[in-house]
């Protein structure tokens, strides 16, 4: 008899996106904040050499998303809704 483990269920989710400045160039080495409304959880990232930027396992619930690299105006997009199992994909300029 082989037992499988049971898989728990999960309850994060996933805000991964894209920066880029008005030339439409990515912006390496920002800093992103990942803010949950309901429960003032944080999540700080960076953005790569890409401009790219990964949230992984975040708690499921409304978030404020701010972006700020110096020489640049500050970017903050409200009340972005993340489910469960749910990877948005976003894009900032």
């Amino acid at each position: 008899v082989m037992s499988v483990p049971a898989q728990s269920q999960s309850t994060t989710g996933v805000i991964e996106g894209t920066v880029f400045d008005q030339t439409d160039a990515v912006v390496p080495a920002a800093t992103v904040v990942l803010r949950q409304a309901e429960t003032g959880f944080e999540r700080k990232v960076e953005t790569n050499g890409s401009g790219r930027f990964r949230g992984l396992q975040l708690p499921v619930g409304t978030y404020s998303i701010t972006i700020e690299r110096e020489g640049f105006a500050r970017a903050v997009q409200e009340n972005v809704a993340l489910a469960v199992g749910q990877t948005l994909s976003l894009r900032f300029s």
